[in-house]
């Protein structure tokens, strides 16, 4: 989401959203004014859809001699509207095993958590990102060659998968220039996404995963059902073992 404000002669500021990408998304305004109103109620919560031009958010507008504004703005992925996830639906496994591998961290199923906290797997033999759930490609970053215990977690290399009920699934720790898929290209459930690196905090071959909503202040986490192999469903847990396929 690209912000802006366009100043007028009259002292009239217009905020602005352009929505640069293929799925939606929310964006969180508010401001402190004076000598100033604004002709949406503040803070306000606008759905963005993706389109070639900007969109005008709010208009302020003065109301005497010292006026002054100061804003803040924020955006999440997704249209967060106080809908809740489908807790029915089973996820594939983020990757087909060659061997089998163990969860190290789970996300917990027992509450939401704010923020995007994902599992991790371990997994020998490296095998290639896979769709858990078919959705929009939403974003990549594959630029990261970094990778150890004492690296940022911004060094990883991701993609995000949008799904049609609003949530969205990031999957962690790929190579670079790894990805498989293109941002606003749509997959299907099991489609290869990329391959796997040891980038960010990871000094074993690993895959983070995570499902998350938009919701507020903060997106939340949103722990899944995954089929783990062709007869059982169920949350992961810390220490399970996945056969390989």
């Amino acid at each position: 989401m690209v912000v802006d404000r366009v100043s007028y002669r009259d002292g009239r500021v217009a905020s602005t959203a352009h929505n640069t990408g293929f799925v939606p998304a929310t964006a969180f305004l508010n401001a402190t004014l004076v000598k100033m109103v604004s002709d949406v109620s503040l803070p306000a919560k606008i759905v963005v859809f993706p389109t070639k031009k900007p969109r005008v958010l709010a208009h302020l507008t003065p109301t005497g001699p010292g006026f002054s504004f100061q804003y803040t703005f924020d955006d999440q992925m997704g249209i967060c509207n106080g809908r809740l996830p489908d807790t029915t639906f089973v996820y594939r496994l983020p990757f087909a095993p060659s061997q089998p591998s163990t969860i190290l961290y789970p996300a917990t199923h027992k509450r939401p958590k704010s923020g995007q906290m994902p599992i991790r797997f371990a997994l020998p033999g490296s095998p290639p990102a896979r769709a858990a759930r078919a959705g929009m490609v939403a974003n990549i970053k594959q630029d990261s060659n970094k990778g150890s215990r004492r690296v940022n977690y911004k060094d990883s290399n991701w993609i995000v998968i949008f799904h049609e009920d609003g949530t969205y699934a990031w999957y962690n720790h790929l190579r670079q220039n790894g990805a498989a898929v293109q941002i606003g290209q749509y997959v299907g459930a099991g489609q290869r996404l990329g391959y796997s690196g040891r980038t960010s905090k990871s000094w074993e071959p690993l895959r983070g995963f995570c499902v998350a909503y938009p919701s507020e202040p903060k997106a939340l986490e949103h722990s899944v059902l995954s089929q783990t192999d062709s007869l059982q469903t169920g949350y992961l847990t810390t220490g399970q073992i996945l056969p390989a396929k």
